[in-house]
């Protein structure tokens, strides 16, 4: 479901009654021996003056459908969000990265993203380059900032970010997939743990 997504709602719902038909048959007796008045009456008497017709509700049931069906770049830094780091190559190793608050090479965060889009399912919304990748990482963090800088492994400058504290890069997230506040982020002291 796109950020964007036109349909009205998407319910999650609980499993609590699942097969408990004495409660769905009490129900449904309710129904027939007056319920369909009283929930007309109900519908009838609601007020609606406060009610805006073109703004959907936002469900946690929505939320879940979109993070599945995120573009590549935007399900790989919404996994980098939810872990607090990101899995870098150095030196032919696996390492675990924390960009936050930081300057971090733009091929870097490049590598991280090739690696993890390999266990992208959808393969949808992939990118070419570099920077295509950083291009649409700004669109979803607008406070990353393009920069150059020297190298900690030569004295050349390279191009790099400078992303911005977790909660900020959450935040943004969040307003840009239209999902503010519905994320259920991972608790800050689990952050940066692999």
């Amino acid at each position: 479901m796109a950020a964007d997504d036109r349909r009205m709602l998407a319910m999650k719902v609980s499993e609590a009654r699942k097969d408990d038909h004495a409660y769905f048959r009490a129900i449904d007796t309710q129904m027939r021996n007056g319920g369909y008045q009283a929930l007309m009456h109900e519908l009838m008497n609601l007020d609606l003056s406060n009610f805006e017709i073109r703004r959907k509700p936002n469900t946690y049931g929505s939320v879940g459908q979109k993070l599945h069906t995120l573009p590549s770049v935007a399900w790989w830094w919404y996994n980098v969000l939810q872990d607090g780091c990101y899995k870098k190559i150095e030196m032919y190793s696996s390492l675990v990265g924390t960009p936050f608050g930081e300057f971090v090479q733009s091929t870097e965060m490049l590598d991280s993203y090739l690696i993890a889009r390999k266990n992208d399912p959808y393969r949808h919304g992939q990118v070419s380059g570099c920077n295509e990748f950083v291009t649409k990482l700004i669109e979803l963090c607008p406070s990353i900032e393009r920069k150059r800088q020297k190298s900690q492994y030569s004295r050349e400058r390279v191009r790099g970010l400078q992303v911005p504290d977790l909660e900020t890069c959450r935040k943004e997230f969040e307003r840009k997939t239209n999902m503010v506040g519905l994320i259920d982020w991972e608790d800050d002291d689990t952050i940066g743990e692999a």
